[in-house]
């Protein structure tokens, strides 16, 4: 099936210029940080999950959450690097990304770090259309 980009209403909140929550929505989602380096006047949407790809080479993917970033004239925010933090995976997972087209394997760094008090991962991406989740070997 292929996928449909449905904008969740509410499913995002700016706490600051530089720091966007976006809020799971059901199942095993969970809530995720976007952290921009410096102010910026986008707009951050949370979107569904569904439709979003169940596998990649066999791994059975549990997505985490998913959303967009568009600039003030509603194109997609691609080129501009921010921090992704989302909540560690099950042991031996492998983060996904989702750019809207294509499902891949995350290759990039991954660190480990503390936000809220909580514990996260953080990767840095530069897409304007990501959907992240944890791959599982099947």
């Amino acid at each position: 099936m292929a996928y449909q980009k449905k904008v969740v209403s509410g499913g995002s909140e700016k706490l600051n210029r530089k720091e966007f929550k976006i809020k799971k929505e059901k199942g095993k989602e969970e809530d995720v940080f976007i952290l921009f380096d410096s102010d910026v006047d986008y707009v951050v949407e949370k979107l569904s999950i569904d439709d979003l790809p169940a596998t990649i080479n066999g791994d059975t993917i549990t997505w985490i959450n998913n959303f967009s970033i568009k600039d003030s004239h509603g194109n997609y925010v691609n080129g501009v690097t921010y921090s992704f933090l989302l909540p560690p995976g099950p042991v031996g997972a492998r983060l996904v990304i989702f750019d809207g087209t294509n499902t891949a394997y995350f290759t990039g760094e991954i660190k480990d770090r503390t936000h809220n008090k909580k514990q996260f991962k953080e990767v840095r991406l530069n897409i304007g259309d990501p959907g992240g989740g944890w791959g599982v070997g099947g």
